[in-house]
């Protein structure tokens, strides 16, 4: 098939053995999914054709807050009308004029996607980058320790 529109492009991406094998992957509660191989937007058609199948809660962790932002930008691009618009969890922002944090507009972003998860939605697409998700791991170690 010779894919020559978006929607071409997205049906050859749902009809790929790969794109099915990997949405069966995330049949399973709790399951885990990482993509290799994929360039540019190719990454976003991989996860919309296989996500698209499931309900729940996707996240997508990218290596750099650049990657993300185009990634979500696909993302964006490519959902249906009737699917949730994808969020963007930012990395907390401090400057050196804010030691504090004080004007930290990321962290009103974050405390949004905190919220849209606690609201239990079916289906949300949480895109962000591991320098956005290291001051939850290292805190959370911290709790860890402090309870032992």
């Amino acid at each position: 098939m010779e894919a020559t529109s978006l929607p071409d492009l997205l049906t050859a991406y749902h009809e790929d053995p790969r794109c099915t094998a990997a949405a069966e992957a995330l049949g399973t509660e709790r399951a885990r999914l990482q993509l290799s191989g994929l360039v540019g937007s190719s990454a976003a058609f991989a996860a919309t054709a296989i996500t698209g199948r499931h309900r729940g809660i996707h996240v997508f962790v990218l290596n750099d807050k650049e990657e993300a932002a185009y990634f979500l930008n696909d993302l964006q691009t490519l959902r249906g009308k009737d699917e949730p618009e994808p969020l963007f969890f930012p990395a907390p922002s401090r400057g050196p004029y804010d030691p504090e944090g004080h004007h930290d507009g990321e962290r009103v972003t974050r405390t949004e996607v905190l919220e849209e998860l606690m609201r239990g939605r079916r289906r949300l697409t949480i895109v962000t980058h591991a320098e956005a998700l290291a001051p939850l791991v290292v805190e959370n170690r911290h709790q860890e320790r402090a309870v032992e």
